[in-house]
Formats: structure tokens, C-alpha cells, sequence
């Protein structure tokens, strides 16, 4: 499976635009002919089918998108894409949505922001009201692409921020700034830092509470009140995180990517693991999952 490295298409943007939205402009795509072969990246991406049938390929299952039809695929969820009938085409966006709409959580926060939008995609048929809304956003964004009238950058982003604000405002994705407290963030930051440096080590309660100067039962009270989870559902997602890229790259046995990662034992990291991905460790990094 290939980590794919996105770069930007504007300048002023933290955004990649996928193949022209015109279907005159691209060639026929045989049935079968991968658009794009099992892939993953930080970034969400949107995809519309403008021509034909576009298959999608993601954690395990299928979907097959008819023109207009479109999918979200979250961040770091393997997905692949194919011509689901002789003349097919597609379009679609990939961007960060933290740094797009950058919050205080955008850096030593991150993991927070990934967390409330865990999950692998999101499907949005014909027959389901956002569909066209968002459909309206990815057409004047490749409008303003292909023309680049004066300021067609700004016009971008602004249809990137009303699109952003469609998936919040329908629950697509959570807003940062919607589902934490900015204030009682602030309180465990320091934590949340030592955690991104230190995952691999065993963390426990008091632990914790002794980097905030808290006793530990006011510390659960604060930090739960503070992220809407636990510190140990947090403490295991970072380290789920931390596993994606040895398990795509390196020939490390999971055993010893579970240890590295500070998982105590196989069998709980494998637990942990499919509660997050809905995969297992093994067929996250699985050669026939992957498309090989």
C-alpha cells in the first residue's frame, strides 16, 4: 500500500485538486482500470463520479458511485479507486480541515481533531440532500480552477469553507472548535504534548496528573470535561496513529509495532486497533487488501 504525498494545487492553499472536473477532457477508462490503486494520506478527500460509474474500494468494502454521487474519505483510510463501467470519470479534493480552518488544536492538538472524526467515510447518494449541496461546492471550485479568473483562489477557498461548513453543520465531520472547550484544552496542552513525545512509554493516571500538578480523580474529571473521552482512550489512539506508518512500510512483525507503540500486549493492540480502523493490524497492511 503507497502513502501518497500530496502537494498543494494553489499557491495560497492547503489543497490538492484531483482530475479535471470537464469529462470532455478526459480519455475513456476501461472497466476495471484502477484510477488510482489502494492509497492512503492525512488529508480527507471528497470524490464525485462526473461521468458514468466510479468504483470505490475502502476498508473492505465497495461502493459504486453514479454521476453525481460522491464519498468522504476520512484521513489515513486505505481506499481505491476504479472505472466501474467503459466511459467513467471522476473529481475530487483533498485537504486537511485544520489547516484550512487553523484552530489552537491544529498542532500539539492534532490527535484530538482526528479522534472526533474517527470513522472511514461517509457516502452521500442521490437521493440524500447534502448531495447536491455538496456537489454545487465541488463544481464551483473546478470552475474557478480551470478559468482562473482574478482571485479564483479565494473563490476556492471560500467553497471549500462553505463546503467544510456543510459537513459540520449536517455531523459529517465535528468542529474543533463546536465539540472542545478552548479554555479547559488549555489546562491539559502540556499533556497533550508529552504524549505526542513520549506515547511509546508507559503513561498512567497519576502520571498524568503529576505533569498537571493534579490529584487523579480531578484530573479524569478535567481532562474527560475537557476532550469528551478518557485519558486512556486518547493515550491509545495517539498510538494507533503512531502504528499506520511501520505497518504500510516497514516488515516489522505486528508484535513487535504493538510494543514499539507502547501496547502492553498483541491481543490488546489488536483490539484497540479494529475499534478505531474496523480493521485488523493484518489486513490494514494485507498485500490482497492493498490491491497488489
Amino acid at each position: 500500500m503507497n502513502t501518497e504525498i500530496i502537494y498543494s494545487s494553489l499557491k495560497s492553499t492547503p489543497v490538492r485538486l484531483l482530475p479535471t472536473h470537464n469529462p470532455y477532457l478526459l480519455p475513456k477508462a476501461e472497466i476495471g482500470t484502477d484510477f488510482c490503486q489502494m492509497h492512503i494520506h492525512d488529508e480527507i478527500e471528497i470524490l464525485e463520479a462526473t461521468v458514468g460509474q466510479v468504483g470505490v474500494r475502502v476498508t473492505g468494502r465497495e461502493f459504486i458511485l453514479n454521476k453525481g454521487e460522491s464519498i468522504l474519505v476520512k484521513s489515513r483510510v486505505p481506499h481505491q479507486t476504479y472505472a466501474a463501467c467503459g466511459y467513467s470519470s471522476h473529481c475530487g479534493i483533498q485537504f486537511l480541515p485544520d489547516l484550512l480552518n487553523e484552530t489552537p488544536l491544529s498542532h500539539s492538538g492534532r490527535y484530538l481533531s482526528r479522534f472526533i472524526n474517527s470513522g472511514d467515510m461517509c457516502l452521500f447518494r442521490s437521493d440524500n440532500p447534502v448531495t447536491a449541496e455538496i456537489h454545487s461546492y465541488i463544481t464551483a471550485i473546478y470552475d474557478e480552477y480551470e478559468k482562473k479568473l482574478p482571485s479564483y483562489e479565494l473563490y476556492i477557498k471560500a467553497n471549500l469553507q462553505l463546503m467544510l461548513g456543510c459537513f459540520y453543520r449536517n455531523g459529517i465531520l465535528n468542529n474543533t472548535d463546536n465539540f472542545f472547550n478552548p479554555h479547559e484544552i488549555g489546562k491539559i496542552m502540556p499533556l497533550l504534548e508529552y504524549i505526542d513525545e513520549n506515547y511509546a512509554e508507559p503513561i498512567t493516571l497519576d502520571q498524568a496528573g503529576r505533569i498537571l500538578n493534579l490529584n487523579r480523580d480531578y484530573f479524569c474529571r478535567l481532562f474527560k470535561k475537557a476532550t469528551n473521552m478518557t485519558f486512556t482512550d486518547y493515550l491509545n489512539y495517539v498510538r494507533i496513529c503512531h502504528t499506520e506508518t511501520p505497518l504500510t512500510f516497514s516488515d516489522k512483525s505486528i508484535a513487535e509495532i504493538s510494543l514499539d507503540a507502547g501496547f502492553s500486549s498483541v491481543s490488546y493492540f489488536n483490539r484497540v486497533f479494529k475499534k478505531y480502523k474496523l480493521i485488523t493490524p493484518s489486513e490494514y497492511r494485507r498485500s490482497k487488501y492493498a490491491g497488489a
